[in-house]
């Protein structure tokens, strides 16, 4: 009898530990739930102004709309689809760049950025669209020069890969034989890309 008793005790024990273990694990899966509810409505507020996303890397509407910019300030012309798929070529070689390991001192940069504003500032219908831009945005040409920066450093980046793309290649020698290669290198890119366009206009 008493060696039942034990049985029973040891039983309701056992039960016990059982609920208490389904409801922590209930507990969690519904804390869990929450965070998960609680990081997309952060990400969606994080991520509303972005347009597309080419391999996952996000390309915003600020993107956009500074390329339109300097569209309209160089008096060019694009439609939607030249426009965004110029930002998807950007994407694609900033992705390859990163995947090669190029990089570019601080010393690079700035002496690309300089030549960049030597050879700019020769050309007077751009000095033009530089002094329209500057307007536009109550920028300097000193503040606008520092800004450039980022480009100048993926310019430069984008002909170091350039170079490691040719590196092989003996039919290359040309300036226009490099472009048309480097063109269609980036075309392959593009077709085998994931690319999801959030906000289509055409």
């Amino acid at each position: 009898m008493l060696n039942n008793k034990k049985v029973i005790i040891l039983l309701v024990g056992i039960i016990v530990v059982l609920l208490l273990l389904i409801m922590q694990a209930q507990s969690e899966f519904d804390f869990n739930a929450f965070i998960k509810a609680k990081d997309k409505i952060e990400n969606d507020e994080k991520y509303d102004n972005v347009i597309m996303e080419v391999n996952g890397e996000p390309i915003t509407s600020k993107a956009y709309e500074e390329y339109q910019l300097m569209l309209d300030i160089s008096k060019i012309k694009q439609t939607d689809k030249m426009i965004k798929d110029n930002l998807i070529r950007q994407a694609l070689i900033r992705s390859e760049i990163k995947k090669h390991n190029i990089t570019c001192t601080v010393e690079e940069v700035e002496e690309f950025n300089n030549q960049r504003f030597s050879a700019l500032e020769q050309n007077e219908s751009i000095k033009k669209m530089i002094d329209e831009y500057l307007k536009l945005n109550n920028m300097t040409l000193e503040e606008y020069k520092i800004q450039s920066k980022e480009v100048s450093k993926l310019a430069l980046a984008t002909l170091k890969l350039k170079a490691l793309v040719f590196e092989n290649r003996p039919d290359s020698k040309s300036e226009l034989n490099q472009e048309l290669y480097f063109n269609s290198y980036i075309e392959q890119l593009k077709e085998n890309a994931i690319i999801v366009d959030f906000k289509s206009k055409e």
